[in-house]
């Protein structure tokens, strides 16, 4: 079944320098590899391999890269084990890893963090917690934290990609439109994304139907997160002035009051309401922040996921053959960017049929030239991209 993944045999060793396996450590930067030289010969000091430079993002990097080598069997293992996931097996995956795991408590600590990843998908903590000390010991290194926000892997339960790219001149038909889509992913999701970076006009009398529809997911409890928004944000601040009183104004100013909630922009926010306020001689509009996430307990061993970023493509749930639409809209959203992050925090798995479409759209945008990063992959969807070679064409940066 899995002949098609089959590595090709190693090459044979040269009798007069061969090569030792590199020990694994903690970097993920490749190594230069150590020749045993023959008997009465020193061996010169090898040179440090340069650093790897990072290319400069839009976003902080905080997720560690994929091992540069694995062992064969490990790798076999490895990749088992992503088709098992991607195909929904995951009681076969676990048993493969954990035979892998017991077999060689040694190997690598990729097939740890994926066995570990697999018992969250089961909400099996207790399994969890017993690998996680066993992982503290053979590595040193502290194990990854329990999560509390729910896997709906395991009960199937999916979600879409919530993004809304907003239009370049805010018409009525415009807005109407990403106020549509922002209700569906709102009933499917609580955290949504509004994409502003490609307003550059607005029409004044169409704006108070996104302020309501905004006002109104705010207290449905959903969270809406504004990408880009500064050229939105100067937008309206030129088209109102304090003590112009204007009638035709206030959508401009109770839009750009509604943007500063979201953006969690207090200070600013209580500032122009006084503005407001004065300008047309009415009190002054509230502030309403949303709810903060619930923390977590003290003393736990467990915590929520990272908040997403918030200039990224986001991916969200699962996505099979009958999904891959949904990945469409990320040529949209990269058009007018160098670097393209795409948020995979929320990500639980991929078929090979969605996967597959994905690598070829990062296929097409790096060949715009498109500077390409992943960011938050889990272990078990990053194996998969591993499989279909995704590495060639963009970086994957794993969670920590």
């Amino acid at each position: 079944m899995f002949s098609f993944f089959k590595k090709k045999p190693d090459e044979p060793a040269s009798p007069s320098a061969p090569s030792v396996a590199i020990p694994k450590g903690r970097e993920a930067s490749p190594a230069a590899p150590v020749i045993v030289q023959p008997a009465g010969k020193v061996a010169p000091a090898p040179e440090p391999a340069p650093p790897l430079a990072e290319p400069t993002t839009a976003l902080p990097d905080t997720s560690a890269f994929f091992p540069v080598e694995l062992a064969p069997a490990d790798v076999s293992a490895m990749e088992e084990a992503a088709i098992l996931y991607a195909n929904e097996q995951y009681e076969a995956a676990v048993e493969l890893l954990e035979a892998q795991v017991n077999s060689e408590p040694r190997c690598d600590e990729e097939l740890w963090l994926m066995l570990l990843e697999l018992y969250q998908v089961q909400n099996n903590k207790a399994a969890f917690d017993e690998l996680a000390l066993q992982f503290v010991v053979a590595f040193e290194r502290t194990a990854p934290i329990w999560q509390r926000a729910s896997r709906s892997a395991a009960t199937g339960k999916e979600s879409s990609n919530a993004l809304t790219l907003l239009p370049s001149q805010l018409s009525e038909a415009g807005i109407s439109k990403a106020i549509q889509q922002l209700q569906q992913q709102a009933q499917k999701q609580k955290l949504v994304q509004l994409d502003c970076s490609r307003v550059t006009d607005l029409v004044a009398t169409a704006l108070p139907a996104i302020t309501d529809a905004l006002r109104l997911l705010r207290r449905q409890q959903v969270r809406v997160q504004l990408a880009q928004p500064e050229a939105l944000l100067q937008l309206l601040q030129d088209r109102i002035e304090m003590m112009r009183r204007d009638e035709a104004d206030i959508p401009c100013w109770l839009f750009l009051l509604e943007c500063l909630q979201w953006q969690g922009d207090q200070e600013a926010f209580e500032t122009l309401a006084v503005d407001y306020a004065v300008t047309y001689e009415v009190s002054p509009p509230s502030w309403e922040p949303l709810p903060k996430a619930p923390a977590a307990k003290a003393g736990s061993s467990e915590a929520p996921l990272a908040p997403s970023q918030t200039d990224a493509f986001v991916l969200q749930g699962h996505y099979g053959a009958d999904k891959v639409a949904e990945l469409d809209p990320l040529m949209e959203h990269a058009e007018a960017r160098s670097v393209v992050n795409i948020d995979c925090l929320g990500l639980e798995r991929m078929d090979f049929v969605s996967a597959g479409h994905l690598l070829n759209l990062l296929v097409q945008l790096q060949q715009q030239g498109k500077e390409l990063h992943l960011r938050q992959v889990s272990h078990l969807v990053g194996a998969l991209f591993r499989v279909l070679g995704m590495h060639d064409f963009c970086k994957l940066h794993y969670r920590k």
